[in-house]
């Protein structure tokens, strides 16, 4: 099965600082995803890297990013 969401190694900068380093999702039809850690740990710049509304000066990288 071919996933809804798939991120490969996804890494974000903002200027000189590695806002997430190495991040993978994969997400298939009928299941949920829930992205937890602790405050600062790059939760909503993931988010918003996936969705293409990163701001001003960040920088994505990825080795795949398929919708």
């Amino acid at each position: 099965m071919s996933a809804l969401l798939e991120v490969q190694d996804l890494r974000v900068t903002i200027g000189t600082t590695a806002a997430v380093r190495g991040a993978s999702i994969a997400v298939n039809k009928g299941e949920t995803h829930c992205l937890v850690g602790e405050s600062g740990c790059g939760k909503s710049i993931t988010a918003l890297s996936v969705m293409g509304l990163l701001p001003r000066g960040a920088k994505r990288e990825t080795a795949a990013l398929r919708f």
